[in-house]
């Protein structure tokens, strides 16, 4: 009695090709031998390295590298946005103006919301950090001597790729941790720089302020 051949044949001729030639005639006799070994894998026979929940790793370091990226721009846009409002004030301010001018008290508000901004993505990478490290310690690869005799080297290789799953986490995670500090060494300088612009914005005249430093530098 022939076993159902667990490879779909009906493959996409683009896909056939990718897969090689030699790949997939091999995994065709297996199906011939009745399903009496398995088919061998059509990557190569690389497993991966996988977590401790037997899911596989892939493309987790990328992720949360993207994630790092996106919440970079989202904080340089912020500052801009930030620096172009501290430096319209004060710019203002040494012009003259009225005390609590509605435009200067605007902007003075905008400025606030940016740095609102800003600490809510050092949130954001304060948890992006804690999930890095956390996945640190939980991907593994599949232990060699649970292996099978041909499938150890195989197990190597899983083995290999874990541990440098584990190196790239945590270079991104000191990357993490680089941009936090940066970033709240940025709000305890302007919060305070901010709250003493508010008090030249009401009273109507400069007091002692500088231009805003970004955040990102």
């Amino acid at each position: 009695m022939l076993t159902p051949c667990p490879i779909d044949v009906s493959v996409h001729k683009r896909f056939r090709r990718a897969l090689g030639a030699a790949a997939l005639l091999a995994a065709l006799a297996a199906c011939a031998d009745g399903g009496d070994r398995p088919p061998p894998a059509l990557g190569g026979g690389r497993t991966g390295p996988v977590r401790a929940d037997g899911t596989a790793p892939s493309g987790i370091v990328a992720q949360h590298a993207d994630r790092l990226d996106a919440l970079r721009r989202s904080t340089a846009s912020e500052t801009e946005g930030y620096s172009i409002a501290i430096a319209a004030i004060n710019g203002r301010l040494q012009a003259g103006t009225t005390p609590a001018n509605r435009d200067l008290v605007e902007r003075w508000n905008a400025a606030q919301g940016h740095l609102d901004t800003i600490t809510a993505n050092l949130g954001q990478l304060d948890a992006l950090a804690a999930q890095v490290r956390q996945q640190v310690t939980t991907v593994a690869a599949v232990p060699v001597a649970t292996r099978p005799a041909p499938d150890r080297r195989a197990a190597r290789t899983s083995e290999s790729e874990a541990d440098r799953t584990r190196q790239e986490l945590r270079r991104l995670a000191g990357e993490i941790d680089g941009e936090i500090a940066r970033q709240s060494t940025f709000l305890m300088t302007e919060r305070p720089t901010l709250a003493a612009l508010g008090y030249a914005v009401n009273a109507g005249r400069p007091g002692t302020l500088r231009t805003a430093g970004g955040a990102g530098r």
